[in-house]
């Protein structure tokens, strides 16, 4: 047996670099111990991944969330039925006046193809809509600025139907952001006081 004080210079280091390999291996050598990735860092890179594409989802698709409703310096309106027994109110759709029927049974705000084209409405895509006639084909497109009484909105999702009789309806996507009561055959609308301005 050789005795290590006696090594020459070739044998000292082959030596050392044989003890470093058996102490770190590398990558493709074998026993080399594999990373596994942490679960928290994969967890807060899909939160990132999610967030990134939720921010490109809302910027690119306008009308997606729900509409905010602002009032200018009166914060309600109060209606009575019109001899038709509905509720109606005046406003408009960018810029485009229209009378509004207050309609608590519809989900969307809703137009006529005819007003839509006058309003320009954008991003149109098909839907299938549930009216008081049965089923109807038409399109959601978003709306830029919304108006009625004293009240404002924003990128507001807008129902367009092919044969919709009166002016245009005010559905739930809009009034839900609104307090409605209705008490001694009057309708109020109320902006909450969070989003009064």
């Amino acid at each position: 047996m050789r005795d290590n004080r006696r090594m020459g210079v070739d044998d000292r280091d082959w030596y050392r670099q044989a003890q470093q390999q058996r102490q770190a291996p590398g990558p493709g050598m074998p026993g080399a111990p594999r990373r596994r990735p942490d679960t928290f860092s994969m967890v807060v890179l899909w939160l990132v991944i999610g967030a990134v594409l939720y921010l490109v989802v809302d910027s690119l698709l306008p009308g997606m969330r729900a509409p905010a409703v602002r009032a200018g310096r009166a914060a309600e309106l109060l209606l009575s039925p019109g001899s038709d027994g509905n509720y109606e109110v005046g406003g408009s759709i960018n810029g485009v006046p229209v009378r509004f029927i207050v309609d608590t049974g519809a989900s969307t705000v809703s137009v006529s193809q005819a007003q839509a084209r006058r309003m320009g409405l954008v991003g149109c895509r098909d839907t299938l809509a549930q009216t008081a006639n049965g089923h109807v084909v038409g399109c959601i497109g978003v709306a830029r600025d919304m108006r009625f009484g004293p009240f404002h909105a924003k990128d507001v999702q807008v129902a367009v139907l092919p044969k919709l009789g009166g002016d245009a309806l005010l559905g739930m996507n809009v009034l839900s952001q609104l307090q409605v009561v209705q008490q001694d055959g009057r309708m109020l609308l109320r902006v909450p006081p969070r989003n009064a301005r």
